[in-house]
């Protein structure tokens, strides 16, 4: 599937350049924008909003709040996201950071690993 556009919940999608708005939606895709929460995303480059989201692949970026995300050379924005992986610039407050090689700017972030750069 390629330049679709799935709005709606419970949905299950795989492609390239989709864009999803919903919550509970399984994602695998490159290039893709997904909107909403409790959505699992898989893949590179993708944009994700919103909150509860479980986002793994590499050069994704995330903004929103309680999201977990795990790769590396993401970029994450926003409040209490959980990330795991190397190479990730996160802004905001609250955030727990695990790993290595990490950017980290804000308040009250929680930052574990090696070779991290933490401001705030």
């Amino acid at each position: 599937m390629s330049n679709s556009d799935i709005i709606g919940n419970n949905n299950k999608a795989a492609g390239n350049r989709l864009y999803i708005s919903g919550n509970l939606n399984e994602v695998q895709a490159q290039n893709s924008v997904v909107v909403g929460q409790n959505n699992q995303v898989s893949g590179e480059s993708q944009q994700v909003y919103g909150g509860y989201n479980y986002v793994n692949g590499a050069q994704d970026y995330v903004q929103g709040y309680l999201n977990t995300v795990v790769g590396e050379r993401n970029g994450v924005v926003g409040d209490k996201n959980a990330v795991n992986g190397r190479n990730n610039l996160v802004y905001g407050k609250g955030n727990t950071v695990l790993y290595e090689g990490n950017q980290v700017q804000g308040n009250g972030n929680g930052v574990a690993g090696i070779q991290n750069a933490v401001k705030g």
